[in-house]
C-alpha cells in the first residue's frame, strides 16, 4: 500500500479534473482567484426562457398525500410576470 501511494498522488495531481478544468498541480497564486470565481459564481448561460414579461400564469399548490382529487392543483389567482 505504501509503495504505490506516491504514484497514486502523482497521477491524481497530474490529471485534469472535470469541475475545475485544470490539473491540481497547475493551480497557483496567479490563477487561484480565477478558479475560485469559476467554482463559486455561476455565469448565466443561454437558457431558453419559458415565459415572457406580461404572461399570465397560475402557481402550482402544495398538496398533501391525502388531498382531495376533485380540488384544483393550481392557485385560483392569476399572476402576471413583471420581470424575469
Amino acid at each position: 500500500y505504501l509503495n504505490v501511494l506516491p504514484k497514486l498522488v502523482s497521477d491524481y495531481n497530474n490529471s485534469v479534473h472535470s469541475v475545475t478544468g485544470m490539473k491540481p498541480i497547475d493551480v497557483n497564486t496567479s490563477n487561484e482567484m480565477f478558479l475560485f470565481n469559476k467554482l463559486n459564481y455561476k455565469t448565466k448561460s443561454n437558457v431558453k426562457v419559458k415565459y415572457k414579461v406580461g404572461d399570465q400564469v397560475r402557481v402550482l399548490l402544495n398538496r398533501s398525500v391525502f388531498h382531495k382529487g376533485y380540488t384544483g392543483l393550481w392557485s385560483p389567482e392569476v399572476f402576471v410576470i413583471n420581470r424575469i
